[in-house]
């Protein structure tokens, strides 16, 4: 009896797992052509009309604040060596005032920098997603990745030339 039971259950689940294997090669594959683009999405910000115009405007701003920076950093290590391992006195007071004036102005100028790139790439950044977006619609494609993130693309696939066609057209 336990033997049936046995044979009973073995051909049971070799007609289940038959069927189950049917039924797989009873659905069709659906195969859904991908279309693929890359972009440079760096140089479309730096290299078209309005973000070369953003990055020179960011220069022209602030390359002058830069550059005394540089100065007063310059000044205190000419101050440093001549302290020395001093850990008083007037020179030394001089040094931690000038060292924390330099310290203040260096995060002021990275928090005004980062204020004005803001203001002047964030309206671009949208433009060229909107940009990219219709292009896409218009081309087909069903993925568009940023090159700088891949091992390898052919290079047709590249599409930073035409957006940024586009978007100094569109001025």
């Amino acid at each position: 009896m336990n033997i049936v039971k046995k044979i009973v259950l073995a051909a049971c689940i070799a007609l289940f797992s038959a069927s189950l294997c049917f039924a797989q090669q009873q659905q069709p594959q659906v195969q859904i052509p991908i279309t693929a683009a890359t972009i440079d999405f760096g140089a479309v910000m730096t290299k078209s009309q309005e973000g070369a115009a953003a990055l020179k405007k960011l220069a022209d701003t602030f390359d002058p604040r830069r550059k005394q920076l540089g100065e007063d950093i310059a000044a205190l290590d000419k101050l440093a060596k001549e302290i020395g391992t001093a850990t008083r006195g007037p020179k030394f007071n001089e040094f931690q005032t000038k060292r924390e004036k330099a310290q203040k102005d260096d995060l002021q100028l990275r928090q005004d920098m980062a204020t004005m790139q803001n203001a002047l790439l964030n309206p671009l950044r949208e433009k060229v997603l909107a940009t990219i977006t219709a292009f896409a619609k218009e081309k087909g494609l069903h993925t568009i990745q940023d090159r700088t993130t891949l091992i390898y693309a052919d290079p047709a696939l590249d599409i930073t030339g035409e957006i940024i066609k586009r978007l100094d057209g569109a001025k």
